[in-house]
């Protein structure tokens, strides 16, 4: 059979770093062949449930996972079964006077669809040891590796909290879920992150005619627990420096792509390099706040333009970068 998927737009964007946040409580999986001591699984299927190894033994045909070193992995792609209820959970976790803490995980899901249901994947979370379970988050697809935070609100201040990580088959031969680094963490309140700057060097949009205009922007991560509702950006090409104060509201561990108010000019011929970088009140870790970027004057810029050409009888439609000279 042939198997489609969906893909659907990550939570977040790239690995983010902790910062200087206070991490609680931890699992890698390294050095274990099976889910961790202490920890509980129910399961439907007739794999044995979630494993733990390296890719090679737990991806299958139609599931290939980029190796991960030791990682958590339900895979229901190589057993074809009933993994309409494959749950997995930690053990208790003491989080006694804790309220603002965030789970963080790297996750290989596609979130794929197979007769016209899509597989779904819950992290779950307990506040009375297992007693009673709520949903904390819903998790996306994205077809490879990505980070995920989750919001530990709803079960903080308990002596006896538990993570679950709920998969569900929907009844189909689907693919699975692989979960890797998990950590229990208090994040910083303020703390941004510029995760890229554009035009990206060598994009048709980093060219421009001598005194043409660049439109400078970029997207930040927020790293805090509390909303970002503005910050400066700013970009120096090593002379001169341009600065904007950006408006928004950026939930935590969310991403927001912004532009620049203020263009920049191109001034001569050739390369010109751009340092960029965003600052916000309460930030105090700057280590992440850079990027860079080239931007390049030219005399003329590549025209796109439509062509068509008539082969063997037929006509074929054929796009071309065509030169015109400013």
């Amino acid at each position: 059979m042939k198997k489609h998927f969906t893909l659907l737009c990550l939570l977040m964007l790239g690995a983010a770093r902790f910062a200087s946040a206070q991490t609680l409580w931890s699992q890698d999986f390294e050095g274990l062949s099976a889910i961790p001591a202490g920890w509980s699984q129910t399961t439907l299927a007739n794999d044995g449930g979630w494993k733990v190894g390296i890719n090679t033994a737990l991806q299958s045909q139609y599931f290939p996972i980029a190796a991960h070193t030791n990682f958590l992995c339900t895979n229901d792609d190589g057993c074809n079964c009933d993994k309409s209820a494959d749950f997995c959970k930690t053990s208790t976790i003491d989080l006694t006077g804790v309220n603002n803490a965030y789970l963080k995980f790297e996750c290989y899901f596609f979130q794929g669809s197979y007769n016209g249901v899509v597989e779904d994947f819950k992290v779950r979370g307990s506040s009375d040891g297992g007693n009673t379970w709520s949903d904390l988050a819903t998790v996306a697809g994205n077809g490879g590796w990505h980070t995920v935070y989750v919001s530990l609100a709803s079960i903080g201040n308990s002596a006896n909290a538990m993570i679950g990580l709920f998969y569900n088959d929907g009844g189909q031969w689907e693919y699975g879920v692989g979960v890797d680094d998990m950590a229990i963490f208090i994040p910083v309140t303020n703390e941004i992150q510029l995760t890229d700057a554009t035009p990206h060097a060598g994009d048709p949009a980093s060219y421009r005619v001598v005194g043409g205009n660049v439109t400078m922007g970029g997207t930040i991560f927020n790293q805090g627990s509390a909303n970002i509702t503005q910050f400066t950006a700013k970009y120096s090409d090593g002379t001169t420096t341009w600065s904007d104060v950006i408006n928004c509201n950026v939930a935590p561990f969310t991403t927001y792509t912004f532009t620049n108010p203020t263009t920049y000019s191109i001034p001569s011929l050739g390369a010109h390099p751009l340092t960029y970088w965003v600052e916000m009140t309460g930030d105090n870790d700057m280590t992440n706040n850079n990027n860079q970027t080239t931007v390049t004057g030219v005399s003329f810029v590549p025209n796109h333009s439509v062509t068509f050409e008539e082969a063997t009888g037929m006509v074929r439609l054929v796009c071309s970068w065509n030169c015109f000279h400013g």
